[in-house]
């Protein structure tokens, strides 16, 4: 088993601390196949957004798997694409870019989703192109999204409306845990992978 955090799919992000996106998650996935591994888990928790989640969503893409675009066109499979177990971790901290590539990975049952319902909308993701309001007497910047898609054709049991993407199992964490330096999520992620419980049900 291998895990992955991701907190950025911005390009500017990648631009500020040097980074070559494609390169590095080529070369993790290159690794993966090499050394056969079987069970992943991607930690989106916190992750700010940005561009082309389908560009590591093809690393984990099955034949067939398609885009939540209006198209509906299938995702390109990347080179040697991993083809085991993969369990995503979401939280409310999560946004734009990262919802879409929740909502790929849930309508393309590719998975488990654990944590926290997404911080967006499951009926209409919010985001690209925003507008930047400065608030006069605190000086906080407040960015509103001028656009929603639709981002889902997967309905979901457990939603509840104006909720962001349910995840398959929540997982309830309070400040103790913070403190302690427990990670709830992840731990359940791994009991699962032991227990062999990694596919939605």
């Amino acid at each position: 088993m291998v895990g992955i955090t991701i907190k950025s799919f911005s390009k500017g992000r990648y631009k500020q601390y040097h980074q070559d996106f494609d390169k590095l998650i080529a070369q993790y996935f290159e690794e993966i196949h090499t050394r056969g591994i079987q069970n992943l888990i991607i930690d989106l928790r916190g992750n700010e957004g940005g561009n082309n989640p389908e560009k590591l969503y093809s690393y984990i893409a099955r034949e067939n798997d398609k885009s939540t675009e209006e198209s509906g066109n299938l995702i390109s499979q990347a080179k040697n694409p991993f083809r085991g177990n993969v369990l995503v971790l979401t939280n409310e901290r999560s946004i734009s870019a990262q919802e879409t590539f929740v909502s790929i990975f849930k309508n393309n049952n590719r998975g488990l989703t654990l944590g926290q319902p997404t911080s967006g909308s499951y009926d209409g993701l919010c985001g690209g192109n925003k507008r930047k309001v400065l608030m006069p007497n605190s000086r906080f910047e407040i960015r509103i999204p001028l656009h929603a898609s639709l981002r889902t054709y997967v309905s979901a049991s457990n939603y509840n409306k104006g909720e962001g993407f349910p995840p398959d199992i929540k997982v309830s964490e309070n400040i103790n845990d913070f403190l302690s330096g427990k990670d709830l999520a992840l731990e359940l992620a791994l009991d699962k992978i032991k227990s062999g419980l990694t596919e939605r049900r």
